[in-house]
């Protein structure tokens, strides 16, 4: 072998060393330091805190505003979901197969939708066996939309919305 060839080759080599450094880096960086260094709105604090009344209100305003203009939001914003705490009263509690829970508060037709996924209903487990319907509750979580059904109001004239909240976490009182 020449020594041109030696040198080619060794800079092949160096290339695909680097190349495997790199991409097992960025692997480890997006598969285990990101997940155990993953924020959730349990760890910070709410950007809004309304009843779930109100901020069923403020919320279905703000769609409209926002469907009319393009605009993003609010509740939101620009830079994603915002972090939000509210209070109400449990319409409906169901528990999935994949342990992943869903609240409704103010009612099933109407109301704040909150879902806590399956390592939240683990980790809150004691307090979700707490509270019953009709309990009131503080629920904190990411606003992810506002559900609206017109064809439901059209057909049946219920009205069908919802302002779904993802990622969420019980309050203790």
């Amino acid at each position: 072998m020449t020594k041109n060839k030696k040198t080619i080759l060794y800079i092949i080599l160096a290339l695909a060393l680097t190349g495997a450094l790199v991409a097992g880096s960025y692997t480890y960086y997006a598969f285990v330091y990101m997940q155990n260094h993953r924020t959730t709105p349990a760890d910070l604090e709410p950007e809004i805190t309304l009843n779930a009344e109100e901020l069923l209100k403020q919320v279905e305003a703000d769609w409209a505003k926002a469907g009319k203009t393009s605009a993003i939001p609010s509740f939101i914003g620009e830079k994603g979901a915002k972090i939000i705490q509210t209070n109400g009263k449990i319409a409906s509690k169901t528990m999935e197969e994949s342990g992943n829970v869903t609240i409704n508060l103010l009612g099933e037709a109407v109301g704040i939708n909150c879902q806590l996924d399956s390592a939240s209903a683990v980790t809150n487990k004691t307090l979700i066996e707490k509270y019953k319907v009709g309990d009131e509750v503080i629920i904190k979580g990411k606003c992810t939309g506002f559900d609206y059904d017109e064809e439901s109001f059209e057909m049946l004239g219920e009205e069908n919305k919802h302002v779904k909240l993802s990622e969420c976490v019980i309050i203790e009182q």
